[in-house]
């Protein structure tokens, strides 16, 4: 086999001479350190900028893609994955500039799909993207297109082709036409490099992105050129005498295909700062956890490229078999990367080692039983680690899975091997040779050369495998998420007992704003009564007043909101201050005397005249009010529209909800269904759907959340705070509610009148006493189906429920393209697994 790394090993390097330990101890600005290797560089950037493609070949159909025609395509929902990062002009292409592991896209802002444009000038430095440079590496650009044809399940993105290029690193710049391979065309490349001034280094830091037994691993962005790294900081004094922590740059593992090469070493005075490229595409586990399991060829490519990568460690490190779901992770074009700090092999002081219920599913029986003692064994456990991997991959558990971890280790030192009879038969045979007990008897005990030649992996070409030049059908969207792997939560019962003492059905008191006047310049007088009030107009200066004909006293009608873009006009202003001061009694003789216009904004509080009599309960005024134009859809203030019937819900009004829900949207009404499940109210819940209303929601119903993808590549998710315009509690399903809430009258009247019993849900919340819906700690299973949510909350006969309707266990996490779903704990996640496929097939 070729040799997988373009920069081939680093010979004979030299740490170039001490510098003076800076004084500054500031640790977001550390002094690089610098290396002299044989592909060494000084620190530098390197500037790409591409200007055009030329005769792109991309399909107009579909249909050229099911025939085989075509470039190769991404599929980034069939599996429950992200969506693609496309470029704003939707038509056009993007693309992905790689280097030393290194990935930013950019995308095209003119021309057509087979004669994108980019930048229009040489030398123009708005559209250029910057790389950090610390060593000799090559430039790859990888083109893609958005699928004109593109629907859920489908595919997404199309792979036009990729160019590679060796940027030269001197002080003239470069430019090319490139060709590209797996497709048509070229592309017109520009790169220079600029050496660094000073070796000081200023980063941003934005978030902790993982744990380990030297500290906290932090996400940094370089200011400089926006790169992005994960980095660690180690206090000098903790380190080892014996540990020379600048000769793990020169580890042979920092050249591994598959591996992420420690990119640069710098330090403070108190401190080094170990510096690794952040891998974007997030945990591969993670995006099982989301796809339940891989279907045979992506499970493959996973498999193969982490084989090439175990391969490489056993020839520079056989002693290594810690590998752990935690250190393998995608790049952001769906290629395996380890991140793993035990490759580096720090001596700290007074640091213990640690283990976690995880490391058991993975490790070898040899290992588990403590009888591993030459590095042959070593090296024949990676291959047992990969079978686990493989298996947990196509299966969605590990082997030998048990809730109980004593039982788990008893079953992986003596239980059978138990493999799906549907997998296909290669995949089953590579699964009972690599999880096979006795070392010697493991495929890939006489090298790794065993596993590649097994036929589960016909038809893989191992130099483009390890080049990787194979291109993944998977694109995953930055993600910056910790790996969780076990969970701790509060209990219901603990949420309820922190509310104690709270008096759920007394209202919090509302001070007054003082700068805001009343609607109407009130002076109560004795023996007042509400019916003496008249409104009358006066032609001298055009206003309304009140009148009482018992005491003869004038009240004048003052604005409330005088500062409103949108004033009311004089009928609307009037008629604000009827409803404010509750004299019903003039309401019919207005409508009739004056034309008012019933859809607007009261200036004493911000909802319409509908909903504000709606609250109160006024069944006359309401019907009054829908006679005379009143839009029951239209609430100012609110991004939900459709409010009145929502009061009518609450107050649990059987006759308002009757008489606005033939007057209500059919979002609003869904999402007053929701309300009356909340509420259990069966009558109320009746009364809607004998109207018709919907018991789901469409994907598009619910608004995008303020948030945005920012900088750094996280999403801004403000789902957890009462300002998210998506407003997730309005758009959980009914019957999400119902399973919450733990009542399977509801679960079975909403089944029966059509809800979808594998419906998707994000954000979810749990209905407390009083209707307090609490949303932080009470279930793992915020995004979902209803099954889940059941089989966490412990409601088993709901999950048979749902079975017997149709609910379907296999099925991937739902996707909503503005939410980044957090990860389940994979303790958890392997429970809930494990227990609906136990209850599954006890039904079946």
């Amino acid at each position: 086999m070729a040799d997988p790394d373009p920069l081939r090993v680093v010979h004979s390097p030299v740490i170039a001479p001490p510098r003076p330990i800076p004084e500054d101890d500031n640790p977001y600005k550390p002094e690089i350190i610098p290396v002299t290797s044989q592909n060494s560089l000084e620190p530098g950037v390197l500037r790409v900028a591409i200007h055009e493609g030329l005769g792109l070949s991309v399909p107009q159909s579909e249909a050229a893609l099911e025939h085989g025609n075509g470039p190769s395509s991404i599929t980034s929902q069939s599996e429950g994955g992200l969506i693609s990062p496309l470029s704003d002009h939707d038509g056009l292409p993007y693309a992905t500039l790689e280097l030393d592991g290194f990935e930013i896209s950019v995308s095209a802002t003119s021309g057509t799909r087979e004669n994108p444009v980019w930048s229009t000038k040489l030398g123009n430095r708005i559209h250029e993207k910057k790389f950090d440079i610390f060593r000799a590496a090559e430039l790859t650009v990888r083109l893609y297109a958005k699928n004109p044809d593109h629907r859920e399940g489908s595919q997404d993105a199309l792979f036009l082709g990729c160019a590679k290029m060796n940027p030269v690193f001197g002080d003239e710049v470069q430019t090319e036409w490139l060709p590209l391979k797996n497709g048509t065309g070229k592309l017109h490349v520009e790169v220079e490099y600029v050496k660094m001034k000073t070796l000081r280094i200023e980063t941003k830091r934005s978030g902790t992105v993982g744990q380990s037994r030297l500290g906290s691993v932090a996400r940094f962005r370089n200011s400089g050129s926006s790169s992005c790294y994960a980095a660690i900081h180690i206090q000098k004094a903790d380190l080892s005498p014996r540990c020379d922590v600048m000769q793990v740059l020169l580890l042979p593992v920092n050249n591994g295909p598959f591996i992420a090469p420690l990119n640069f070493i710098a330090q403070t005075r108190s401190h080094f700062c170990l510096f690794w490229l952040f891998v974007s595409g997030g945990h591969l586990f993670y995006h099982l956890q989301r796809a339940q399991r891989f279907h045979s060829d992506r499970a493959r490519l996973y498999a193969a490229e982490t084989l090439v990568a175990l391969e490489r460690l056993d020839e520079v490190d056989p002693s290594y078999h810690e590998l752990r779901p935690k250190n393998i992770l995608l790049d952001s074009v769906g290629h395996v990367v380890i991140c793993d700090l035990g490759l580096l092999h720090l001596e700290m002081k007074n640091v213990e080692s640690t283990s976690d219920s995880a490391g058991v599913d993975y490790l070898a029986p040899e290992l588990l039983a403590g009888n591993a003692s030459a590095p042959t064994d070593a090296t024949a456990s990676k291959w047992w680690t990969l079978g686990a991997f493989l298996f947990e991959m196509l299966t969605g558990l590990p082997p030998f899975y048990d809730e109980d971890v004593e039982q788990r280790c008893r079953n992986i030192l003596s239980e059978p091997l138990v493999v799906s009879g549907l997998l296909p038969a290669s995949a089953q045979d590579l699964l009972n040779k690599l999880l096979t007990r006795k070392p010697e008897d493991r495929l890939g005990f006489n090298g790794a050369s065993e596993i590649k030649a097994h036929r589960y992996f016909d038809g893989l070409d191992w130099d483009k495998v390890a080049w990787r030049e194979y291109e993944p059908e998977f694109k995953p969207h930055e993600l910056a998420m910790r790996f969780v792997q076990e969970g701790k939560r509060e209990t219901i019962e603990s949420v309820i007992a922190s509310f104690s003492g709270f008096s759920w059905g007394t209202p919090t008191p509302v001070q007054k704003d003082p700068a805001v006047p009343a609607a109407v310049e009130s002076h109560p007088v004795a023996n007042e009564k509400t019916e003496d009030w008249e409104l009358v107009w006066q032609r001298q200066d055009q206003s309304f007043y009140f009148y009482n004909r018992s005491t003869k006293t004038k009240k004048p009608i003052v604005a409330a909101r005088p500062y409103l873009l949108k004033r009311p006009d004089k009928t609307q202003e009037a008629l604000g201050a009827v409803l404010k001061n509750k004299y019903m009694h003039l309401v019919p003789r207005m409508l009739e005397e004056y034309s008012v216009n019933l859809n607007f904004e009261l200036d004493f509080r911000q909802t319409s005249p509908l909903n504000y009599v709606t609250e109160l309960q006024e069944v006359d005024i309401v019907r009054l009010f829908l006679a005379n134009g009143a839009d029951a859809n239209l609430e100012p203030g609110s991004t939900l529209g459709g409010r009145p019937l929502l009061s009518a819900v609450q107050k649990g009004n059987q006759e308002l909800v009757q008489m606005l829900v033939q007057r209500t949207d059919r979002i609003p009404c869904t999402r007053a269904l929701g309300h009356a499940v909340s509420k259990q109210d069966t009558a109320i819940i009746n009364i809607l759907l004998a109207n018709g209303v919907m018991c789901d929601f469409e994907e598009a119903d619910r608004p995008k959340p303020a948030g945005n993808w920012n900088c750094n590549g996280d999403f801004d998710d403000m789902n957890a705070t009462m300002g998210d315009a998506s407003e997730p509690e309005e758009y959980m399903p009914p019957l999400v509610k119902a399973i919450g809430l733990g009542d399977a009258d509801l679960v079975r009247l909403l089944l029966a009148h059509g809800a979808n019993v594998n419906v998707g849900y994000h954000d979810s919340s749990i209905l407390l006493p009083g209707g307090i819906l609490y949303r932080l700690g009470h279930t793992y299973m915020e995004c979902g189906r209803p099954i889940q949510l059941a089989m966490e909350l412990g409601h088993e006969d709901l999950v048979r429920l749902l079975l017997e309707n149709g609910a379907d266990i296999s099925l991937p996490q739902p996707v909503w393209r503005h939410h980044v779903c957090k990860m389940i704990p994979r303790e958890v996640h392997h429970q809930l697994t494990a227990r609906l496929r136990t209850i599954a097939a006890s039904i079946a």
